[in-house]
């Protein structure tokens, strides 16, 4: 790809500052620089901030484009792979940064998809903290209230539109023992394997890579 769209081309880094030159033995593209925090205002909607330490590498897959019924048909998606981890604040940065943003999910066609693009182990984090699960990529799903109740409140990072289709594995969302579990992955239990299923997670957890959502082609 080329212009905003991620390079299909190989590794590449996020820039460590505004014109800086990244970390060592980084290579580096032009990105969100410092990510120190993401916060989205809407009406009535203020997102938390999100950190992370390090900017990571991150290898791009395919573009695919959906054409299946329901969800976003005509649409572009786009798997990045991020061999040491990424937080959802890089995920959602680095999309945003090219043109994109963190998939939005609307059927179950959509979704199948979606997941196929990232039914491989690479993507995956197998028994993370000795919980038994399988934890795969961010997608553009958050949490913006303070209910007590896990499932209240989630809508889809790109538009603020609330979930009108949902693929949680059973038991799930549950925000985990703490708050703070307000953002979006695929999900399975290890005796499942890999499976199109969600969980809600930490911002800080790092997940071995994300989806990108694009309305057209940007490498044209």
């Amino acid at each position: 790809m080329n212009g905003t769209g991620l390079n299909g081309n190989g590794t590449i880094g996020v820039s460590g500052g505004s014109g800086g030159g990244g970390y060592p033995g980084e290579p580096v593209t032009p990105g969100p620089g410092n990510v120190t925090g993401v916060s989205v205002n809407g009406p009535g909607l203020i997102l938390p901030a999100v950190a992370t330490p390090k900017p990571p590498d991150l290898i791009v897959g395919d573009m695919a484009f959906f054409t299946g019924s329901g969800g976003h048909q005509g649409h572009y998606f786009q798997p990045i792979y991020a061999p040491n981890g990424i937080t959802w604040g890089f995920a959602q940065a680095t999309a945003a940064s090219h043109g994109g943003y963190l998939a939005i999910i609307t059927s179950t066609a959509e979704n199948n998809f979606v997941f196929k693009l990232i039914d491989d182990p690479k993507y995956w984090v197998s028994n993370p903290t000795g919980d038994k699960t399988n934890v795969g990529p961010w997608l553009g799903g958050v949490r913006a209230t303070d209910s007590m109740l896990p499932s209240d409140g989630w809508i889809w990072l790109k538009d603020g539109s609330a979930f009108a289709y949902s693929n949680w594995a059973p038991g799930l969302p549950n925000r985990g023992s703490k708050a703070g579990n307000d953002y979006l992955r695929f999900y399975s239990s290890v005796s499942n394997g890999r499976r199109s299923t969600w969980s809600d997670a930490g911002a800080g957890e790092l997940m071995r890579g994300f989806v990108v959502e694009y309305n057209s082609d940007t490498s044209r």
